[in-house]
């Protein structure tokens, strides 16, 4: 009886740290949270590019903005190889991908392009990826390389 109990406390705690692990934001807000942050970024640009501005302020927005994004980009990527084949990782993935042809990555680029071609080279979810570095005329060498096998 006494080994029953004790069995019976242990899968209660183990039981309750699953439960407590699994308490963390589900992946579908964590993603919505980092596009929350770059409208925030784009917000902040657009107030600081007001029109009238001088071309130093200007310039000094568009820096300020590619400090801004270029992290989020980078947890957006780290965020898709943390969630791989779900929908949220590819999307994060895609996310991660736009944000860097924004802020002219090459490192998020290449990464982007190095995870498609470990996860997803031989899937449909690839297409959307295609289309838009295709499309982009400063693909870098690594992305050209990637295209060039799919």
């Amino acid at each position: 009886m006494r080994l029953l109990v004790r069995v019976g406390g242990l899968l209660a705690v183990v039981a309750g740290a699953g439960v407590a692990a699994g308490a963390g934001p589900k992946p579908a807000e964590e993603l919505e949270r980092l596009k929350a942050e770059v409208r925030a970024v784009d917000d902040a640009t657009d107030r600081d590019l007001k029109p009238g501005a001088s071309e130093a302020d200007r310039l000094a927005a568009v820096d300020r903005f590619r400090r801004g994004v270029t992290p989020i980009a980078r947890r957006a990527l780290a965020f898709a190889e943390a969630h791989p084949g779900t929908p949220e990782g590819i999307d994060a993935l895609l996310f991660a991908e736009r944000l860097g042809a924004r802020v002219r990555c090459d490192a998020v680029a290449d990464a982007v392009a190095d995870l498609m071609a470990r996860r997803y080279l031989d899937r449909d979810e690839l297409l959307p990826f295609i289309r838009t570095a295709w499309n982009d005329l400063t693909v870098s060498g690594h992305v050209e390389a990637f295209l060039r096998s799919a």
